[in-house]
Parts: C-alpha cells; sequence; structure tokens
C-alpha cells in the first residue's frame, strides 16, 4: 500500500523559549527547584520518549528508559524502552511491555480507543517481536497474541485484528480470548476495508507481491487480483481498490488497474502510471500517466469507475484533492530538483482549470473547503517564500505575506502562519488571517514560537519555543479569546498534546534530569 500523498502541511509540532507565568501546579519531586510554568504533574518519573494519546484522550502511552538497539544498520533515532499506560482521568501508570520500540506500528490503539496493540522484546534485526493486546483501564493484564510480528492493522469498526506472524497473516475478533485465524501466508501487510468484512493482503516480494482480498470471516476463498503489485489504495468508501502491477509495455514501469469490491473483476485502467489516488467522496480517480518509468507525467483524473479521464495539468509532480473531492490541485510543469511547479486548481468533475503560481512548493486546503494556502518561491527584488491564498471559485489568489514558513487551517477556517522568522526558523512570529473577511490581514499573536497546535473547539492554542541551550522546548497555551498566554513546562520534548477537544488537559514529556518523566497539566487557563 503506497503512502498516503500529501494533501495538509499539517499542524506544526510545538516549543517554547519564552516563560510567562511564575505560578506552579501539583508538587514538585523532592529536591526539585520551581520552575517558571511548572503547572504539570508529574505522572512518571524517569527518562521518557514517544509520546502518544488515544483519539478520546482518556489514555497515553509513552516509552520509559529508552535506548538504541546495540546493533549497526538501524536508524540512529530508533529507541527501546519499557511501555507505559497511563489513565489521565486518576494519573494512574502502569508499565506492560518491555523492549517497545519507537518504530511507526510499534504501539497502536483500536479506533474506540478500548484496546492497546503492542510488539514487546522488538528484535530489530528481524524487525519483528512480540505481540500482546491490553484492554485499556482494565485491571487484567496483556494478552500474548504472536511471538514473531512484523505488522499489525485493526479494524475500522473496532471488531477485529490481523496481524503477520512469522510471515502468517492471521485475523481475530478484538475481544479477550479470541483464537486467531491463519488466512494467508507470505504476507507483507494487509487492510480492512471500511466496513470491516474484508482485508485486502499484500504479500510478500520473494513470492510475487500478489494482492489478494479475504474475507474476515471465511466461508469464500481468497481471491488473487494482481500479481508484482506495487502501491495500492482503497477507497474512501471500500467499493474500490487500485494497485500498479508491473508493466508489460513501459519498460521498468506500472500499470494502473482497479478493481470493483466484493467480486469485481480487475481491469487495467492505463499502462504507465505514477502516483494515483481516489477523491474523499470516492467519486475520483487520479493517476499520473507517464510513458516512462521515471519521468513526470500528465494528471488525469476520470470516474472511481474506471474508464477515460481528462487531463488536468502536464509534467506533474505531486496533487491532492479538496477534502470534499470536488477539486484537485496539482504541480505543473514539475522541477524534480528544485521542488516546485506551477500550482494549478481544477473544479471537478468538470471545469477548466486555474492556474494560481509559479514556483510553489507546499500547499493545503482548508477543511470547510472553501480555501487554499500555498508557498511560492520568490527572487525579485529580494529571495523570499511568500504565502498566497486562493478562494475556490475566483480566477486567481492573493498574496498573504513575504517570508512565511509553516502555516495551516485551524477550526472555524482561521489561516495560522510562521513569519519574521530567526535561528534558521526555529524562532518565528504566529499570525491569524480569517479568510473570510474580504482584504483582511494578518494579525499579529506571539513572538518566538517554533511550532502551534489549536485546540479541537478552536479556543487554545498550544505553542512550542525552542530553547538555544539544549534540543528541548519550552511549551505554552494562548487562550485565543483572552489573549492570555501561560507557560506550562519548560525542557520538553515534542509533541506536546491536547487531551481534550476544549485544550483543558495537555499531556507531555520532560527531559531534564531529575525532572524528566511523563506530564498532565490538567488545569490550564
Amino acid at each position: 500500500m503506497r503512502p498516503a500523498l500529501r494533501t495538509t502541511l499539517g499542524l506544526l509540532l510545538l516549543g517554547c523559549a519564552i516563560a510567562g507565568c511564575s505560578k506552579s501546579g501539583g508538587e514538585p519531586a523532592k529536591g526539585e527547584k520551581p520552575l517558571v510554568g511548572g503547572l504539570g504533574k508529574r505522572l512518571a518519573a524517569g527518562p521518557v520518549a514517544d509520546l502518544k494519546l488515544t483519539k478520546d484522550g482518556a489514555f497515553a502511552t509513552f516509552l520509559r528508559n529508552p535506548k538504541r538497539p546495540a546493533i549497526q544498520g538501524v536508524s540512529p533515532l530508533m529507541a527501546l524502552g519499557e511501555l507505559g499506560v497511563a489513565t489521565l482521568k486518576d494519573g494512574v501508570v502502569r508499565f506492560v511491555g518491555q523492549g517497545v520500540s519507537n518504530r511507526p506500528g510499534s504501539v497502536l490503539f483500536s479506533p474506540d480507543s478500548k484496546w492497546l496493540f503492542f510488539v514487546d522484546g522488538y528484535n530489530a534485526a528481524a524487525e519483528s517481536g512480540t505481540l500482546r493486546t491490553f484492554q485499556l483501564g482494565s485491571a487484567g493484564e496483556p494478552e500474548l497474541r504472536g511471538r514473531a510480528v512484523s505488522f499489525v492493522t485493526v479494524s475500522p469498526t473496532g471488531s477485529a485484528f490481523a496481524f503477520v506472524d512469522g510471515g502468517v497473516l492471521r485475523v481475530a475478533a478484538l475481544e479477550a480470548g479470541s483464537p486467531p485465524r491463519a488466512v494467508a501466508t507470505d504476507v507483507s501487510t494487509a487492510q480492512f476495508t471500511p466496513d470491516g468484512t474484508l482485508l485486502l493482503v499484500h504479500h510478500r516480494t520473494s513470492s510475487g507481491g500478489a494482492l489478494e482480498r479475504i474475507g474476515v470471516e471465511g466461508g469464500r476463498p481468497a481471491v488473487r487480483l494482481g500479481d508484482a503489485v506495487g502501491d495500492w489504495t482503497l477507497s474512501a468508501d471500500g467499493k474500490r481498490v487500485a494497485f500498479a502491477v508491473k508493466s508489460a509495455t513501459v519498460r521498468d514501469g506500472r500499470d494502473l488497474w482497479l478493481a470493483q469490491l466484493p467480486d469485481g473483476k480487475p481491469a487495467r485502467v492505463v499502462s504507465g502510471t505514477g502516483p494515483f489516488a481516489f477523491s474523499s467522496d470516492s467519486a475520483q480517480l487520479a493517476r499520473i500517466e507517464r510513458e516512462k518509468a521515471s519521468s513526470i507525467g500528465n494528471l488525469v483524473v476520470g470516474p472511481a469507475a474506471g474508464g477515460m479521464g481528462r487531463k488536468v495539468a502536464e509534467r506533474v509532480g505531486d496533487f491532492s484533492f479538496a477534502p470534499d473531492g470536488k477539486a484537485v490541485a496539482a504541480l505543473a510543469n514539475y522541477d524534480e530538483q528544485q521542488k516546485w511547479g506551477r500550482l494549478t486548481v481544477a473544479p471537478l468533475p468538470e471545469g477548466a482549470p486555474v492556474e494560481l503560481g509559479k514556483r510553489v512548493t507546499t500547499w493545503v486546503w482548508s477543511p470547510d473547503n472553501k480555501h487554499l494556502a500555498f508557498n511560492l518561491r520568490v527572487f525579485q527584488p529580494l529571495p523570499s517564500v511568500d504565502l498566497w491564498l486562493y478562494t475556490r471559485g475566483k480566477p486567481a489568489a492573493s498574496a498573504v505575506m513575504a517570508n512565511v514558513y509553516g502555516y495551516d487551517f485551524g477550526p472555524g477556517g482561521a489561516l495560522y502562519l510562521r513569519s519574521e522568522c530567526t535561528r534558521e526558523a526555529r524562532a518565528c512570529s504566529l499570525e491569524r488571517l480569517d479568510p473570510s473577511v474580504p482584504g483582511a490581514r494578518p494579525m499579529p499573536i506571539l513572538e518566538g514560537i517554533f511550532g502551534f497546535r489549536p485546540s479541537e473547539a478552536g479556543n487554545r492554542m498550544l505553542v512550542t519555543y525552542a530553547r538555544t541551550d539544549a534540543e528541548t522546548y519550552d511549551v505554552a497555551v494562548l487562550n485565543l479569546k483572552s489573549s492570555v498566554r501561560v507557560t506550562l513546562e519548560e525542557r520538553i520534548l515534542l509533541p506536546a498534546l491536547f487531551a481534550d477537544p476544549q485544550g483543558n488537559k495537555v499531556v507531555y514529556l520532560v527531559s531534564q534530569g531529575e525532572r524528566s518523566g511523563l506530564y498532565l497539566c490538567d488545569q490550564v487557563p
């Protein structure tokens, strides 16, 4: 399965070098000096890393005493540690696993935030370990599920999970004591359909790289969709899967195939394809068509059911759909060396494309589908990276500000941006623009920030400041209604996370000698 196309820049991770409050919260550990900030309560002490949070904000996981594996060839960022689980309602912490990795996929939660999946005793050389499941909030012990597990996935419905154990894909109901059922061998990865009834199974390249569909409940034989499959992706409604197979006509290239689920026969869409994706409404299928494996091609968008599409832009290097699936943005005439192109937006399924700017490097759609913000490079009269804003349906975009490094839309459609940066863009001014107000200009909010993250409700902003004396950050919360900012803590590790929609709780990791540990601030101003 191919990595998701870049559709947003994502909200920046957080930091802070400016202290703004002398209050203290909780009880400092024995011998500690009061901090500027110090509003958090330590839930677990010791060196920590890899903070994660359940979707509902009720539980957090982290690694205690993380250490790099003592073998060569692994990433210098990899660490193994003791897995801790914190119940944020009462601050109780349990340690449930040893030798757990910070590798993506080693720690997962079920969609309903009731179950934790983790791989402990991780063998970095074999890239596998022991899979255990743990019911969050229970007094029970983690349950052993597999001993040489290299991949885990959870059904979107929360009813089942699947894992690859020694190359064998097994499926089990998501409940205590459920026996796993072997469904395929020589498996690399797998994915549930949104309704949880089917598994798309990708076999290892060494065994042919086949893609199959398998019923989760059993009773029907597996159906092979294609051999020598590379990238593949499911439509959001789970009714179709698109996949690339080794091309019969393009040397070293791939052809795009499409299958209707559950029982449709695969059909070739086009010979010679690059990246491809379904729109979020599952109505459109976009692909970069190219004649050579190494060349940039034309962006063609057609119906998700397959068939002919229309050419939207030429020599495209990247593209993304609007959240509603009714428009697509693409970097045309792409310069592979400079990583920029002409940003073109086309309404779907029909409508004339609009060229918004040259030398565009990044862009992001607003969640309400009304706007598109993008960065472009300027060299005259002085070099800069400028931020522009496009309102859908308009004939052109408008300039917002010069020298902007990092931007994103927040709840309610507000556009937040970092400008006037110093220290290699580690200290910037945070500004806010209301795109719904004609002619509005960005308004400064804070100075010297590194990253920002608004609460889900949009009433608070979590900001971080990069320190100059260590690779750590200070974290503060800004009340967007009262404009009051309060520093929560010094010397944290990224990220710091809101643990509730209103932004009343913040969880973070501190890295400073005896003060190190997992902290929770549940009295956010």
